[in-house]
Order: C-alpha cells, then sequence, then structure tokens
C-alpha cells in the first residue's frame, strides 16, 4: 500500500534487459519496451529496476548493479525498494527460468544450444533461490553510539519503513524496574538503575525480545548505547543462532554536537534520562567497535543531512546482507 501511496507504481517498460539498452553518442536509447499487454508494463518501478539488476547478476556485472542501485535510491530517495526488492528479483530471474525451460522443451535445439540453455536455466534457478532466501532471512539492527547521537530517530525510521518491531533501551529499563517510560530518573553515572547490574539486566532483556522476535522471522531493531564489547558479541551471536542478517548502525556525530544536544534537554521531560553530566561516564566506558565488527557496521557521521544518513543505512544494510 506504500508504494501505492507514495507513487512508485507507473507505466514502465516491462522487459528492463541488458539487451535492451544502447548507449549513443546522443545519448541512452532504451528498446522493446512491453506495448501489447499493459498489464505486463505497468507496475512498481522496483520490479523493471529489479530485472536489469537481476540481468546485470546473470551476466557477471555485479559491481555495475551495486552501482545502478546505490545511484538509484539516491536520485530517486526510494528507500522503501529494499523492503521489495529481493521479491522481485526472484520473480524476474523465475520468469527467465521458465522462459529457458519453454525453449528445452520444444525440441527445436541442437545439442549446442541445448547444452547453453541448460547452463542459462541452472543460474537463473541460482538467482532465484539467492534472491527468495535474502527476502525471507530476518535481519538484527543494533542502533548504538553514545546519548544525543541520533540512534533512537535512526532505530525509528528503520522501523517504521521496514514495519518492524524497535525496543529501545530507555523503555525496557524502566519497565524493569518499575517506573514508567517518561518517568524521569534523576542518577549519576553509574548508579542506580544504570548500575553495571542494571544495565546487565536491562541488555539481556533486549536481547531476549529480540532472540524471540528472530525465532518467529521476524526482524528486529534494537536502540541502546551498546557501549560494551560483550554485549554486542551476545547480539551477534542471537543473530547467527537464528540464522538471521546482523548489522550495527554506530552514530558518532562530533563531541560537541553531543554536548549542544544533552545541555538542550536540561528541564526537559523525556523518555530518556541521558543528560550532559552523564557523557564522561559513557565517553570513558564505550568500547570501540573492533575491526570484525566494523566488518558488519555502518557508521554514520549524524552531523551530516538525516536523510543521507537513511540512504546509507539503508544501502549499506541490503549490501551486508549479500556480503
Amino acid at each position: 500500500d506504500r508504494r501505492i501511496e507514495n507513487g512508485w507504481i507507473r507505466d514502465c517498460h516491462g522487459d528492463l534487459r541488458c539487451e535492451h539498452i544502447y548507449f549513443e553518442p546522443d545519448g541512452i536509447q532504451i528498446i522493446d519496451c512491453i506495448e501489447f499487454n499493459d498489464r505486463f508494463r505497468y507496475g512498481d518501478v522496483a520490479s523493471d529496476l529489479a530485472f536489469l539488476l537481476m540481468d546485470l547478476d546473470f551476466i557477471g556485472y555485479q559491481n555495475t548493479a551495486r552501482k545502478l542501485l546505490t545511484e538509484y535510491v539516491k536520485a530517486c530517495y526510494d528507500p522503501d525498494i529494499f523492503t521489495v526488492l529481493d521479491f522481485y528479483k526472484c520473480y524476474r530471474a523465475y520468469v527467465r527460468l521458465k522462459v529457458s525451460c519453454l525453449q528445452l522443451s520444444g525440441g527445436t535445439l541442437n545439442a549446442e544450444e541445448e547444452k547453453r540453455i541448460r547452463i542459462e536455466a541452472g543460474r537463473y534457478l541460482d538467482l532465484s533461490f539467492e534472491a527468495a532466501d535474502h527476502f525471507r532471512k530476518s535481519t538484527l539492527w543494533i542502533v548504538c553510539g553514545l546519548p544525543a547521537s541520533g540512534k533512537s530517530r535512526m532505530a525509528r525510521e528503520l522501523s517504521q519503513r521496514h514495519m518492524i518491531p524497535v525496543f529501545s533501551s530507555d523503555i525496557v529499563r524502566k519497565e524493569l524496574f518499575g517506573f514508567e517510560p517518561d518517568e524521569r530518573v534523576d542518577e549519576d553515572f553509574g548508579k542506580g538503575i544504570y548500575s553495571p547490574e542494571a544495565s546487565a539486566k536491562t541488555y539481556d532483556k533486549l536481547i531476549e525480545l529480540a532472540d524471540a522476535s528472530l525465532k518467529e522471522r521476524k526482524s528486529v531493531v534494537l536502540d541502546a548505547t551498546f557501549g560494551n564489547l560483550a554485549v554486542r558479541k551476545k547480539a551477534a551471536s542471537v543473530a547467527e543462532k537464528r540464522g538471521a542478517n546482523f548489522v550495527i548502525v554506530h552514530c558518532n556525530p562530533r563531541i560537541s554536537t553531543i554536548e549542544r544536544r544533552l545541555k538542550a534537554r536540561e528541564g526537559r521531560k523525556l523518555i530518556t534520562d541521558a543528560r550532559f553530566k552523564h557523557l564522561e561516564g559513557h565517553v570513558k566506558s564505550f568500547q570501540k567497535l573492533t575491526e570484525n565488527e566494523l566488518k558488519r557496521a555502518i557508521v554514520l557521521d549524524t552531523d551530516e543531512e538525516f536523510e543521507e544518513n537513511v540512504l546509507k543505512v539503508f544501502i549499506g544494510s541490503y549490501f551486508l546482507a549479500y556480503s
């Protein structure tokens, strides 16, 4: 429904493959649009793009496919495409597989042609399976960083666009210890419900909630500082156990930005209790991402425009799933 509401259902090409695209001196020429059947031509632009991306993968131009997808998402600001892209890639590969099978059943091929088309059919089957596997696979995102780094906003964006749950340490912590979400708990760093023991219980509960979602093959977002390496490893191991993708989104603006945002919180009623006086403790205790973690991480400069970072997260998450 959201694809319809946002205007992505259009009069498209219907058969957008590499062999139909020509680079001429005066520009790009695209031929053989499906004109005889509107039903085959009208649809989500994601379906047309998926056909071309799948075809590029088929002929061995995976890097070109990645560049094309990245540039499309940036130019059209369409991060929602990642919710449907693998579905359409699977569908388009399966259509080409069917065409190959029909050719094989026609009885008109010589031995060399039959061998070639059998190989092509196998490749289309592999691409269809790969896309289907990625479409069904769940993802655990942990959105981490210092207080006031922009974690919660990005976590909400992931949740809303993918229509999946997000669990926040701010809310889970207060529920565990009998407070209302917006009830102010003014503790010093590492004291009270923010003691190491209380924080361990909070993160255990967060990971338990994530595990329950992943067990049902549902993706989930965790919104917390995740400054402890052992806790991040525990989250990663849960994702691995459930056969899910694991992505770290590290929000990392300038420290001066964090200071300004925390000072602006003073006197306001918020779900988060983190204030300027807690910053030094968080900075000292935050364990940097390891080299191995960075391979599964998207590091954001959250001083940059939010929309740019949204694209980085959605594009990066998609490519990490294929790595």
